[in-house]
């Protein structure tokens, strides 16, 4: 039942997750335009991509959230997609519902999804309602209801409206293509990267990307959410995380029909006489079949009910982790088709043995000879496999949590304890922020950097070409960062070699490991890097993007002072990041939201981040993969402990007159246990003896994902072989104890 609970759960989920936006028209053929694995903001000039053969379609839009008021005074937070024309709404067939998309010619009109009329004026109609900016004022008034797209997309709003011209919005934005059948796309990607590409960039002005300097690239939209560090630093949980999960709800349900199978062959072997007699009096092999299978699909059945009930329990704990909707008619129809795959596989799974231990036991009811050899062989077989089961799985959990402990305190080349990230929009705040913040005893050192080491928002893209860098292979990109010596020092950046960048360097700058390795410098300090200055020192490796991402090629750049035109930019941001005493925390973030608060500071919740609770966030998936593993790992332990105690209580039932006359023999109560105690210890040594390689064949790919790794020590083996050696011993020990201190004469006079 729990088995299949967890296995119905992860199959949903994989169902969900990559399924994202496959609901559009076409939608195998709509694919998202990338820049260096983020959406892009500048507003690209269509007929920069038109002038490809492949290209359908091309549409660029903005988004757009903030507070909306109704005619009722009733305020809500809205997500607008602001368009340039129809192409959008072609390119995803979007239709009106209720009025018309008249907004298209019209600035001041709006359409708004069915979900948000709803929230808004209940079941009146919403044309005609005005909705007033928060922000600004502007009025909007709503002429069409279209069908909202759910949560089951990369891309949900709840708006649109249109500015026919868009350039000098500050605001982010998505760029679509739909491109016809069959087009290769690694052909596409590479020819885009090879011509002129126009675009208006954010706050005015127009950029031509150089061919070799674009970092496009386009991307299926139904593969969007899983093939882009957008979605991996941000998943609850990532999907090959959750094909783990499947898998491990696969070995319980396993792990549980093997066992029953065990429990059903045995009572096979039981009832030989039985099933001779039932033939004797007329009883054909189907009548008997259909008697066991009803025995079986009985039990089945009631497990399954039980199964659909634990997953109506854990449906809302499961949605706190994953986005899987709560809708109950979704779930079991889903659980009803999952149900039907166990039942053909466990069917599957099951006839042979019955069929073939049927034959059997007619057999040997007969003969009366070789069943009791190949019954033990079997009993031994099966509970080898179930401590197998249950070693595996212990093992990989125990690896998988000491690699997350290893995440989160490890070195990853950079400071990250006690320390906060805050981040204005308006230089003058920024400035009396940090003046304040200057004056709290909680705060011991401060700086004022252009780009902050993590969280990573700004830095500079650059492009290495063959023909400038004959050392390289193939073009190379890379990133740069503003740096200076009292930011290294406050980031704990460790020096490979060379030296730090000092306030009278110019034309220096240092690289990371990464940059030197990729460029084939044996001895960096000094090379020449054209238009940009000396090496004058080699930095460690620092991962600060997620902890499955491995170190990029960097170049530390002398920072730059702040111009006056960069100070009133409207776009710009102004960071400011400071390490706090110990324990601190909760009362220095609360005197910094109340000053934000008297000031009327444009502070936001977003703004202000813990960074080691900000790095935390990124090991989300890894944690909820732990809870769940956790969950089915106790359950596998669970199951095989059980088949190993019903089983002893089984073998000590039938072999109790054996074990009396061995005592009439001698044998004392110690010979008997070790008798029981050496057979289950080298049934969990063979156990171990498999389990172990194929656990460590199983987590080594995976470790490897992880740039900072765990060590697999070999006291896991030893300790994992000896938590399980005292679990058996606990779930045999009593019952052999109670058959081996019996009175033998008792035990013989039993019929």
């Amino acid at each position: 039942a729990i088995g299949f609970a967890c296995f119905a759960l992860a199959s949903m989920w994989i169902k969900y997750e990559t399924t994202y936006d496959a609901f559009h028209k076409d939608a195998e053929k709509i694919h998202v335009i990338m820049w260096h694995e983020t959406f892009l903001c500048d507003d690209v000039v269509e007929s920069s991509f038109a002038q490809f053969p492949e290209v359908e379609l091309a549409s660029h839009v903005y988004f757009k959230q903030g507070g909306y008021v109704a005619d009722n005074d009733e305020s809500e937070f809205i997500t607008q997609f602001i368009l340039h024309d129809s192409t959008f709404i072609e390119m995803f067939d979007i239709r009106p519902i209720e009025g018309s998309f008249s907004f298209l010619h019209n600035p001041q009109e709006m359409a708004i999804s069915d979900q948000l009329a709803r929230q808004m004026w209940g079941e009146e109609s919403p044309l005609g309602k005005e909705l007033k900016n928060a922000e600004d004022g502007s009025v909007h008034t709503v002429t069409a209801v279209f069908k909202d797209w759910g949560k089951h997309t990369s891309f949900p709003f709840e708006a649109l409206s249109c500015v026919p011209e868009s350039r000098g919005l500050i605001l982010s934005g998505y760029a679509f293509l739909k491109l016809s059948e069959h087009t290769d796309l690694v052909s596409l990607n590479a020819r885009i990267d090879s011509v002129d590409i126009p675009t208006n960039r954010i706050g005015g002005g127009t950029a031509v990307l150089t061919p070799g300097s674009n970092f496009y690239e386009v991307v299926p939209i139904v593969q969007l959410r899983h093939s882009t560090s957008n979605y991996k630093t941000s998943a609850s949980i990532r999907v090959n995380h959750i094909y783990l999960f499947a898998i491990a709800g696969g070995i319980l349900i396993l792990c549980g029909l093997l066992n029953y199978l065990t429990m059903f062959i045995n009572r096979l072997f039981i009832r030989q006489r039985e099933i001779a007699l039932r033939t004797v009096f007329g009883a054909t092999g189907r009548n008997l079949t259909v008697q066991f299978l009803t025995e079986y699909g009985l039990l089945f059945f009631i497990a399954m009910f039980f199964g659909n009930y634990f997953l109506k329990l854990s449906l809302n704990w499961f949605s706190e982790i994953v986005n899987v909707p709560k809708d109950l008619a979704y779930v079991y129809s889903e659980s009803f088709l999952y149900m039907s795959m166990v039942i053909v596989v466990s069917l599957l799974v099951s006839l042979p043995p019955i069929w073939y231990f049927r034959r059997q036991s007619l057999q040997n009811s007969i003969t009366g000879v070789g069943g009791l050899t190949r019954y033990n062989l079997f009993r031994r077989f099966s509970t080898g496999v179930q401590l197998f089961i249950a070693i595996l799985c212990i093992f990989c959990t125990v690896v998988l949590q000491k690699q997350i402990h290893t995440l989160r305190k490890g070195d990853l080349g950079f400071e990250r304890t006690n320390q906060v990230s805050l981040k204005h929009q308006n230089f003058e705040e920024a400035t009396l922020m940090r003046d304040f913040l200057k004056q709290l005893p909680e705060i011991k050192e401060l700086i004022t950097p252009n780009n902050p080491l993590f969280p990573l928002e700004r830095y500079g893209l650059e492009k290495f070409l063959v023909k400038d860098f004959p050392e390289l292979d193939k073009d190379m990109d890379l990133r740069s960062l503003q740096i200076s010596e009292k930011y290294c020092q406050f980031y704990g950046l460790k020096l490979v070699e060379g030296r730090f960048l000092q306030e009278r360097d110019k034309d220096c700058l240092l690289i990371n490991e990464t940059l030197a390795k990729k460029m084939g410098w044996t001895e960096p300090i000094g090379k020449e890097i054209p238009w940009k200055g000396k090496v004058v020192g080699v930095v460690k490796d620092f991962l600060n993007e997620t902890p499955t991402m491995p170190a990029r090629p960097y170049m530390l750049i002398p920072e730059r002072p702040l111009t006056e035109s960069d100070k009133r930019a409207k776009w710009n941001s102004f960071y400011t990041v400071f390490t706090y005493d110990e324990g601190t925390w909760p009362e220095l973030s609360k005197k910094i939201k109340e000053k934000s608060k008297k000031e009327n500071w444009s502070y936001g919740q977003l703004m202000l981040m813990d960074v080691q609770q900000q790095y935390d966030r990124m090991l989300q998936s890894e944690n909820n993969l732990q809870t769940l593993l956790t969950i089915t790992t106790s359950v596998c332990i669970l199951i095989a402990l059980f088949g190993v105690w019903s089983m002893i209580m089984l073998t000590c039932e039938q072999r109790r007159k054996e074990i009396a006359i061995r005592k009439v023999f001698g044998a004392t109560v110690k010979d008997i246990l070790d008798m029981f105690f050496s057979e289950y210890m080298a049934l969990q040594a063979v156990a171990a003896v498999v389990a172990f390689p194929i656990g460590y064949a199983c987590m080594k790919p995976w470790l490897e994902q992880y740039v900072v790794q765990t060590e697999i020590s070999w006291w896991i083996y030893v300790g994992i072989f000896l938590l399980v050696a005292l679990l058996v011993a606990l779930c045999i020990g009593w019952r052999v104890w109670k058959t081996a201190t019996a009175r033998p004469a008792d035990e013989i006079c039993k019929g």
